[in-house]
């Protein structure tokens, strides 16, 4: 899962102020016989694991790369990329290369997108790798086209990315899973790039350990160049796999997280298609399927070479972002098990097992476990066990953890301790009051419980309190125990005699999508001092209903930027926190949500009752709701329905736009009207108000005065908008025109928020001229479409042309 100005207000809502560092527990269901045990406390911002031979663990916190030894507390700082990592893998024969593949993403912004890439890096006998090899996605930047060679934009930090790595055990190939790197909100035509064997977006790829394609590779099979795109592609057609893994048949097998309707379990055969964005699931993806380039894939329906059915799939009414995991080999697991594929779901938090036959064919699914939400990646390690991650969302701590067989039903399994403190630090005499409150046994068994508080104090109470009177950073640690043998630690870091820093943050309470956020702070110790930036560590996070995507982590700074993204409505916000901490470890934290600024977005149909699509979603008209400003989707309705047994087919849209079209949410109120007629009724024609739009010269080089010629049949406003066609979103700002007429010349704007130009015209020939400046810059080279519409005394749209301009260097 890979990884955009309102007024500056006072932080509104503070929710902590300081925090306990009270171990896990994260309280699996699991059926008998097995037991959930904490490995790694309080992993931040972790995605991904992977095993050396010897039991060493390979793990992340964000872009830092740590190892932990068996037996070992501190982990190693192995290394870091410049970005986010979202994979690990290491190679088959670790023991003999030292290779660790790591698949991440360099960070991108409103303008500038960054890359996904995948880089070998050698690990020395003492945990500490050498410079990194990019073997995948050597290309910075832009790429000039979606066929450029080794080229993975990122376009959406941490979203429809680069997924996993896998090291194949039978010949040390790499399997690797990349999403299309589209926006999800709208149907947005970069997805289609999934569908492109030339593009390495929305694949499933198979190379070797320098990054080269394969020989024997189905898509050109012609091609002897193995550094062509097309000789690294397994499959096509996915939207955003999320976690891949060998099955037991030795094909790829991967969850697909689906856009607003399904969630699929896919097994990834050589050259075949597995639909999106023309299918999700086994459905035809609704505001797609009107699309042409669908057309060629369902006329295959059915056959090998149409769009590929997934193996499994469920409603998001079951879960809402399914997460692939690995092979079931463990001969301490019950017989029924053995090679079973595990699957899961981050939101719903249930884990399953797939049982499939030696040909890859499904044969069942079983229910394993519950109440595992967030979890980003499935290993087993070395010791049989299964390790399992926890992603820290916005409010909840990761951790590594591992479900254990005990190879028995009736065997004693260990109890969970959870210890937390009312305080952490404070003047003394510090007064605590400490809870065991989330401690559990999983076989139900009576506890006991021990403190030790760290300065020689101990107490047998479940929640006691201490007062401490010496200045010292002790730990306070909680044993619990079954009675039958099975115990557990957890333990909390307490600074008596430090006061935590007090922080000020200054941050928006809104923000508007695609315009930059900025939050600033200080933080002083208890005599005042400024606390330098290198005691800050920051959290940006999405909510998007009840999950969190990763947006940064960065630390050593006062001052941080990001900006929103324009493919999440009003149901998502940020939650930004900030962490400083002091030498002795005194720390406080504080955290705001930043909610999206709204505008209310009606959409009817006449006569009511259509089914309208917004947002993926299909809703019956009319709709009312409050909508992101900002916010990019796709409206729809269809050609016809059917209400009080009669059938009216669509006629138009109340702003003049196509049946399905993409919508940016204004700042202002907006109702849409989309109207139908009855069959045999004649359709309302548009009177051909402007009856010629022309640029001259129709190719300018930056900087170059252009001008646009347009001829009117009658007096009016009119507005025109200029739109990049290889992006799909509209450019603007402040730029001086004049519309030359027949009775004298005037001046128009060319709005910022809107990138729109108005003016009034009258009857008769009219020219703008302009000099190309968008955005506060010249025009970027590329191609731009101008649509000019002459608006009614309503500001309707009633007459409409289109002319094309290519701007170059």
């Amino acid at each position: 899962m890979t990884m955009r100005i309102r007024h500056t207000a006072p932080l509104l809502a503070v929710l902590a102020t300081f925090l306990a560092l009270a171990g896990t527990a994260h309280g699996a269901t699991l059926p008998a016989g097995f037991e959930d045990v904490e490995v790694v406390p309080n992993v931040k911002s972790g995605t991904s694991i992977a095993f050396a031979p010897d039991g060493s663990m390979f793990y992340n916190e964000g872009g830092d790369i740590r190892m932990r030894r068996p037996g070992v507390a501190t982990p190693v700082n192995v290394g870091r990329v410049s970005g986010f990592i979202l994979g690990l893998a290491t190679d088959v024969q670790f023991a003999g290369n030292r290779y660790l593949f790591v698949n991440y993403v360099t960070n991108s912004n409103a303008t500038t997108p960054g890359n996904a890439r995948v880089a070998r890096f050698s690990i020395g006998a003492n945990g500490v790798a050498g410079p990194a090899t990019v073997i995948l996605g050597t290309v910075s930047g832009a790429c000039p086209n979606p066929n450029t060679t080794d080229c993975m934009p990122n376009l959406n930090t941490s979203e429809h990315d680069i997924g996993s790595v896998v090291s194949d055990p039978r010949d040390g190939t790499l399997w690797i899973t990349n999403g299309d790197n589209a926006a999800a909100a709208f149907t947005d035509p970069l997805s289609f790039n999934a569908q492109n064997p030339d593009s390495l977006q929305g694949k499933a790829l198979h190379v070797d350990r320098d990054g080269r394609g394969l020989p024997g590779h189905p898509f050109c099979p012609t091609v002897a160049d193995l550094t062509r795109n097309c000789t690294k592609v397994h499959a096509v057609g996915l939207r955003n796999a999320y976690r891949m893994n060998l099955g037991p048949m030795g094909l790829p097998v991967a969850g697909d997280v689906g856009w607003n309707s399904r969630e699929e379990l896919n097994v990834y055969r050589a050259g075949r298609n597995y639909g999106w964005p023309c299918y999700e699931g086994t459905l035809r993806t609704p505001s797609w399927n009107a699309r042409s380039e669908c057309a060629p894939l369902y006329a295959l329906e059915g056959t090998p070479n149409g769009g590929q059915p997934p193996v499994h799939e469920y409603d998001q009414t079951v879960g809402e972002s399914i997460i692939g995991g690995p092979t079931i080999t463990n001969p301490a697991w019950p017989a029924e098990m053995r090679n079973e594929v595990l699957f899961g779901d981050y939101v719903a938090g249930w884990l399953k097992r797939a049982r499939f036959n030696a040909a890859g064919d499904l044969i069942a699914v079983n229910n394993f476990a519950t109440d595992m939400k967030r979890v980003v990646e499935m290993k087993f390690g070395p010791d049989g066990d299964l390790y399992y991650l926890l992603y820290s969302g916005a409010t909840a701590t990761g951790a590594i953890r591992k479900i254990h067989s005990t190879g028995s039903a009736t065997a004693n399994r260990a109890p969970q301790a959870k210890a937390a403190a009312s305080v952490t630090a404070g003047r003394l005499p510090l007064r605590v009051r400490f809870s065991s409150g989330g401690s559990s046994d999983p076989d139900g068994d009576q506890l006991s419980y021990a403190w030790d508080f760290g300065d020689g104090s101990r107490s047998t109470e479940a929640n006691p309190t201490h007062t401490y009177q010496v200045k010292r950073v002790v730990t306070a640690t909680l044993t619990v125990s079954d009675g039958r043998g099975g115990s557990n630690s957890s333990s909390v870091r307490i600074n008596a005699g430090d006061i935590p820093p007090r922080i000020r943050l200054t941050a928006p309470s809104r923000f508007r999508a695609g315009r930059r956020v900025t939050l600033s702070a200080t933080a002083t110790n208890p005599d005042g001092a400024a606390l330098r930036a290198r005691n800050y560590s920051w959290t940006v996070r999405l909510r998007h209903q009840t999950h969190d995507h990763p947006v940064s982590d960065p630390t050593g700074r006062q001052r941080i930027s990001f900006t929103p993204l324009i493919d999440h409505d009003a149901d998502s916000y940020y939650i930004v926190s900030l962490t400083v901490t002091e030498a002795s470890g005194a720390r406080s934290v504080r955290t705001v949500r930043i909610r999206p600024q709204t505008s209310r977005l009606r959409i009817r149909s006449i006569p009511a009752g259509a089914p309208v699509t917004y947002g993926g979603s299909v809703f019956a008209s009319p709709m009312n709701r409050l909508s992101a400003i900002g916010y990019r989707t796709t409206v729809s309705v269809p050609a016809s329905f059917t209400v009080g047994g009669r059938t009216y087919v669509f006629d138009r849209w109340s702003n003049g736009r196509a049946r399905q079209h993409n919508l940016v949410i204004p700042a202002r109120n907006l109702t849409l009207t989309a109207r139908y007629r009855q069959p045999g009724q004649s359709a309302r024609t548009r009177a051909r108000t402007i009856t010629a739009l022309r640029f001259a010269p129709a190719t300018v080089k930056v900087g170059q005065r252009a001008r646009i010629r347009y001829t009117m049949r009658r007096s009016g406003r009119v507005r025109l908008t200029f739109m990049r066609t290889t992006k799909g979103y509209v450019l603007g700002d402040k730029c001086r025109a004049t519309s030359v007429a027949p009775a004298g010349t005037e001046r128009c704007t060319l709005q910022v928020r809107s990138g729109v130009m108005k003016t009034r015209a009258r009857a008769g020939r009219n020219t703008i001229a302009f000099r190309g400046r968008v955005g506060g810059r010249r025009l970027k080279p590329g191609r731009y479409v101008v649509v000019a519409r002459l608006l009614d005394s309503k500001g309707r749209a009633i007459g409409e042309r289109r002319v094309s301009l290519r701007v170059k260097r």
